[in-house]
């Protein structure tokens, strides 16, 4: 695509140009941000823009033969929140008004930046290029810069130091020096101080003289060093007024080589088909009785006080017969979850989590299109997956609750209540959506965000195989699309400082048998842990996609893992349960725990069953799930409780696995609960072990411990 590049004259944003020619994309031309003429000043306090160095921005754009369009800062920081909301007056708004100039006069898709570690810049650049209808580039978004800095040297980037603000960093000794000259000082000071290689603390600026884009180069001359003299004398700010000439280049007997960061993936060796998966450890301390060993109330979890809940568990299943349009079930089922949102008095910017379910991935696009207009700013993360069902879609939600009337508060910015007795938790909810293409993990240009967190739960986005600098499938199929996913996976994660070892409720999707019965084993090569899992086959995903990972993730420690069985009186079927317990400290009170329950119980037949029985064994075998759910879970679990419930059911196994097995195993959950619960009914080709398999995520708020 023909690209406009964001350039400060900096090293980042030249660097990040070369990444974008490496891509296959065309730079076009350049645009820049400076001081207004008038004021005469060198540099503004600007927390988006670096301005110190423009005026010499000119001999770049002459070095690239490119045209420069430039415009002056006549805004200030209006808007400093984190997620940017359109400001009059708002630097934001010169931005958005320079590249819109660029944008009618040359016809310009992209617009590359040098974002490495700064949300506030990226989200602001994404959210111009939002409302241009451009794509945002910023290929070194996350990058490790002890990695970046000495790569860039390396590629020919020669850039000098133009302004000093660390620790370490003398004026008379730093100012003017190359990277290639100095980087071993910033790894240095890295090392002592803490200071970032790559100067994406404002530790210093600087100044490109020469890259492999330049077909001439820049000699700085004519150098002057300006101090602040209100800055601490042990870290003193500086900047350098300097002059640069234009000069020819000699020429290199090694041209340079556009190198793109492409993701290699590695190849993977399967186990012989007899090969079987590691037990789950059952650790030390055990939470959970058997059936056999309990009397009276089943779990040793002991509430010691009670609270409202902060998560809910909404499904919506849009099954009206005379709505028959994707488009219009999309629209009455977001107006449904709309209103069942009201009546938990919770918004669409509280949802954090979405499972969407489609009919036909063909009628993706118009549902994706309602849903799109549904969801705005800080979206929830999502899993979308291509299911036989009776309706065109299917969807449920996890959301924060904001109940003026509870003790729990979802929403931070709320009153906590009149009640001074009232246990009051304040659940924050973050996102992070980035929408920049980069080398990181796929962008989510969509209205969905990679990973939403509140509280000690993090939701993370369905990840599929997609390249994330081409936004492509990869090819190889689910062998070489796997490991590419749980590597998104594990960087959207690693912003949250977790891991995949954080991961309690793992969801797997497949489209082909040999994925079904060998995809763990790539999960297995990229982390130790045994989490909740569920592995299933279904007709279709995303982009024609071969697997697709969906994963929640705990901050907590987990306390205990245990596995056991439970057979039914038929003594033709059992039930395998997987139950892990977690729990994490409120971070504004120690004397407070959050515990979290992740649960399997999987429905499995011995060889003599044939699977057309499984339909008329199916009812029973949902009541006696839950009779067991009831035995195996703590007697003072509540309904509140449930942050979700899914039924995986294959579809051999039942008639019509939207309505009459929903309804049944509902009825049962009231027996449980006293209350009902939805249950989000996903009929799937072949579950990997069993035939019907419950899914569950349960959150005991307030002060809980385990009894002794």
């Amino acid at each position: 695509m023909k690209v406009v590049a964001l350039i400060s004259g900096g090293k980042d944003s030249t660097y990040n140009m070369m990444q974008c020619v490496a891509a296959g994309h065309e730079i076009v031309a350049l645009a820049n941000l400076r001081p207004p003429v008038e004021t005469g000043q060198d540099e503004l306090d600007s927390p988006m823009f670096q301005t110190v160095g423009h005026w010499a921005i000119e001999a770049i754009a002459e070095c690239m033969g490119l045209p420069l369009f430039t415009r002056a800062l006549h805004g200030t920081c209006v808007d400093g929140d984190l997620h940017y909301r359109p400001s009059k007056h708002d630097e934001v708004e010169d931005m958005l008004a320079l590249l819109k100039d660029v944008k009618d006069k040359l016809d310009v898709q992209g617009v590359s930046s040098g974002a490495i570690l700064s949300t506030y810049q990226r989200v602001r650049v994404e959210n111009v290029c939002n409302r241009l209808g451009l794509t945002s580039l910023a290929y070194l978004w996350q990058r490790e810069q002890a990695e970046l800095l000495p790569e860039m040297v390396e590629a020919g980037v020669e850039a000098a130091i133009i302004k000093v603000a660390a620790w370490g960093l003398k004026p008379s000794k730093h100012l003017g020096k190359t990277l290639g000259e100095i980087q071993t000082d910033l790894l240095r000071l890295h090392d002592r101080y803490q200071i970032n290689v790559c100067g994406e603390g404002g530790e210093y600026e600087t100044f490109t003289l020469d890259s492999p884009l330049f077909h001439k180069r820049l000699v700085m001359h004519s150098t002057e060093v300006v101090e602040d003299p209100s800055s601490d004398p042990s870290a003193p700010i500086a900047y350098l007024k300097f002059s640069v000439n234009v000069v020819e280049k000699e020429v290199s007997s090694t041209p340079w080589t556009p190198v793109r960061t492409a993701y290699e993936p590695e190849p993977l060796h399967l186990k012989p088909a007899d090969w079987s998966e590691p037990a789950v450890p059952v650790l030390s301390v055990p939470v959970y009785a058997t059936c056999a060993e309990s009397t009276g109330s089943a779990g040793d979890m002991t509430r010691v006080a009670d609270t409202s809940p902060c998560l809910r568990w909404i499904v919506v299943d849009s099954t009206s017969a005379e709505v028959r349009s994707a488009c219009e079930q999309a629209e009455r089922a977001l107006a449904t979850l709309q209103e069942k949102l009201s009546a938990v008095n919770a918004r669409l910017c509280d949802v954090c989590q979405v499972q969407l379910y489609v009919r036909d991935m063909s009628n993706f696009k118009p549902i994706n299109d309602v849903y799109c207009r549904t969801f705005s700013q800080g979206p929830p993360a999502r899993a979308c997956v291509g299911l036989n069902l009776p309706c065109h879609l299917r969807l449920a939600c996890v959301t924060l609750t904001n109940q003026a009337s509870s003790s729990a508060v979802g929403n931070a910015n709320s009153a906590s209540g009149d009640d001074d007795t009232a246990h009051v938790h304040r659940w924050h909810r973050e996102h992070l959506h980035v929408q920049s293409v980069s080398h990181w993990a796929s962008a989510n240009i969509g209205p969905y965000s990679q990973a939403v967190q509140a509280k000690p739960l993090v939701w993370i986005a369905g990840q599929i195989g997609l390249v994330p600098d081409s936004m492509q499938l990869i090819s190889g199929g689910w062998q070489c699309e796997g490991p590419l996913a749980l590597r998104h996976a594990s960087r959207i994660l690693d912003v949250h400082k977790l891991s995949l070892d954080n991961c309690a409720l793992l969801t797997v999707f497949v489209t082909s048998d040999s994925a079904l019965r060998d995809v763990m084993q790539l999960w297995q090569r990229a982390c130790d842990k045994v989490a909740v899992t569920v592995i299933v086959q279904v007709p279709s995903l995303p982009r024609t996609a071969e697997v697709e990972w969906q994963i929640v993730a705990c901050r907590g420690d987990r306390t205990s893992s245990n596995v056991f069985t439970d057979h039914h009186p038929s003594q033709h079927y059992h039930v395998d349960w997987q139950i892990d317990q977690y729990s994490s400290e409120e971070e504004d009170d120690d004397d407070d725990v959050v515990e979290t329950l992740a649960v399997s119980a999987c429905v499995v037949a011995d060889d003599q069953v044939r699977d057309d029985q499984h339909q008329l064994a199916a009812e029973d075998l949902a009541q006696f799930l839950w009779r067991s759910a009831s035995e195996r879970l703590a007697r003072d679990v509540k309904a509140a409780d449930v942050v979700q419930a899914q039924l995986f059911v294959a579809e051999s196994c039942c008639v019509n696995p939207g309505n009459r097995l929903t309804q049944v195993m509902e009825q049962a959950v009231i027996g449980w609960f006293g209350k009902p619960v939805r249950i989000l009914c996903a009929p799937v080709q072949r579950l990997r072990s069993g035939f019907m398999t419950l899914q569950l995520l349960l959150n005991l708020q307030g002060q809980a411990r385990s009894a002794n």
